[in-house]
């Protein structure tokens, strides 16, 4: 998580969390205000401060444990080529959380002048809900994006030219290293004989 303290803000609504899960490099943090009184349903539970051991082995994809843990797993298998799709999709979805972030910021602002601090931040709770839920549905979605484009070591693109399936397949470049490997672990095995 990433803490950010906002002086210039009124004081219910200064604090905001940019909180993701799991693995720092492949999460995406969203804001939540410090003030907020639930948390998004996917990001809840009952944990060990509870009393409670959660059950690790179950799989939920309404779950931001699951959804991010399925995309980051799926991108270590081939780092080099998947992660920059995630980078680039992380960056997008947190770009437009600082913009939403603000305009929110000038709702509550206005209600906690107008009406008072518990309908602004009943504003920024129900924004906060809002946000985390859609983003864990987003990540499962965007996970079936990444399998599709990435299945079987290929790298499939949309082609509207290629008559069978309107796309395009490349396989994924192998490091100088792996073919090196595979030379000196094959030898001649396979070297045609020649006649003299």
């Amino acid at each position: 998580f990433v803490a950010q303290s906002r002086s210039w803000m009124p004081a219910p609504l200064a604090a905001v969390t940019w909180f993701g899960v799991d693995d720092s490099s492949t999460t995406v943090r969203f804001p939540i205000h410090g003030g907020a009184t639930k948390v998004p349903p996917a990001f809840a539970g009952a944990g060990t401060q509870d009393g409670y051991t959660s059950p690790i082995l179950a799989f939920d994809w309404n779950t931001a444990f699951t959804v991010f843990n399925v995309v980051a797993n799926f991108a270590y298998s081939r780092w080099s080529v998947i992660y920059p799709d995630v980078l680039s999709e992380i960056n997008r979805l947190e770009n437009s959380y600082i913009q939403a972030l603000t305009e929110v910021d000038e709702r509550a602002s206005v209600q906690y002048t107008l009406e008072g601090a518990d309908a602004a931040i009943e504003t920024v709770t129900n924004w906060a809900v809002q946000t985390g839920d859609d983003l864990v549905s987003h990540w499962g979605k965007f996970f079936g994006t990444l399998f599709m484009k990435y299945r079987d070591q290929y790298v499939i693109t949309p082609d509207p030219e290629e008559p069978s399936c309107a796309c395009a397949i490349d396989n994924s470049p192998y490091e100088q290293k792996w073919y090196d490997r595979i030379a000196e672990s094959t030898g001649s095995h396979y070297a045609v004989p020649v006649d003299d």
